[in-house]
């Protein structure tokens, strides 16, 4: 046999013998370690991964939801009122925040038939005002509608989130609170849409309120000439105005703005109230005990337009 051919078959022979070696030696390194980790089938998903634990700064609930700890202190046993302390409301898919456009686009009073009266308060919310008016309202287990400025909102939500709570109802008092004498069409509208929007995201973030919100406009000066009229209902809004004018007057005390205002108040009456001054919330517990003694219903505006 020729010197190369013996060389070759001699190469292969070392080549095979060295290959089997290492193959028992994987074989038996495999035995002694048990399998390893394999990847994934294409068609497999991988497992997610677990989700990580309740941070330290948070506590558990019974349902294994998180639960952020209080960033302040109240006295033993108070109960706090800030929307922090609330267990959040979720609200379901498709929910709006806003009912569709109603079919009224001017409303002056209700049913005079029925012995329902709504109160409003315009220029809200106003810090030491508008909870003092919540307040007064739940102690005797009345509803009101509370007509927003715009540029108050921001950094008063805290309040926004009482009155939606305690199921009063909000409306638009445009963006600046200003009269709209002046202003051109699309002036008007963005004066509207800007509250509007602003007051639907801070809805959406702090509450989940119990039934859609009305779109309800109160011009700030009461005009509902023909210009306004038709932005409102190109914007799907109800104007609405009032009855009774509860506005305080210079100097008036709240006995006498109190006294003002039951001597008007019907059946189907609105109540035109402001708050903000001192004589609104004097006059408030009176005129809530008036129309509880006389046996009126004390609702918010869109029952009214029922």
């Amino acid at each position: 046999m020729p010197l190369t051919t013996r060389l070759l078959l001699s190469a292969a022979l070392l080549s095979c013998l060295l290959g089997g070696c290492a193959r028992r030696g994987n074989e038996s390194a495999a035995i002694a370690t048990g399998p390893g980790p394999t990847a994934p089938a294409a068609h497999e998903i991988p497992e997610a991964p677990r989700a990580s634990p309740v941070p330290p700064s948070a506590t558990s609930r019974p349902d294994g939801t998180a639960t952020h700890e209080h960033a302040h202190s109240h006295e033993p046993g108070a109960e706090c009122q800030d929307a922090c302390c609330r267990e959040p409301e979720h609200r379901p898919a498709g929910t709006a925040v806003f009912a569709p456009p109603p079919k009224t686009t001017l409303l002056r009073r209700g049913d005079t038939q029925r012995k329902r009266v709504a109160l409003t308060f315009d220029g809200s919310p106003v810090p030491a005002s508008t909870s003092r008016l919540v307040a007064l309202l739940r102690a005797y287990g009345a509803k009101a509608t509370f007509f927003v400025v715009g540029e108050q909102l921001e950094g008063n939500r805290y309040y926004v989130d009482g009155i939606v709570a305690e199921k009063h109802l909000l409306g638009n008092h445009t963006m600046a609170g200003r009269p709209l004498a002046g202003l051109s069409r699309q002036g008007m509208s963005e004066q509207i849409k800007d509250c509007d929007d602003l007051l639907e995201r801070i809805v959406e973030q702090l509450h989940d309120p119990a039934r859609p919100q009305m779109r309800l406009l109160r011009p700030p000066d009461g005009r509902n000439d023909s210009a306004l009229m038709e932005v409102a209902k190109a914007l799907g809004y109800t104007v609405v105005l009032w009855s009774v004018d509860g506005r305080a007057k210079d100097n008036e005390s709240g006995e006498k703005l109190a006294e003002r205002v039951c001597s008007q108040i019907e059946s189907g009456s609105i109540v035109r109230l402001q708050d903000g001054p001192e004589a609104t919330a004097l006059a408030l517990p009176r005129i809530l005990e008036y129309l509880q003694d006389e046996g009126y219903e004390c609702v918010t505006v869109d029952e009214m337009l029922e």
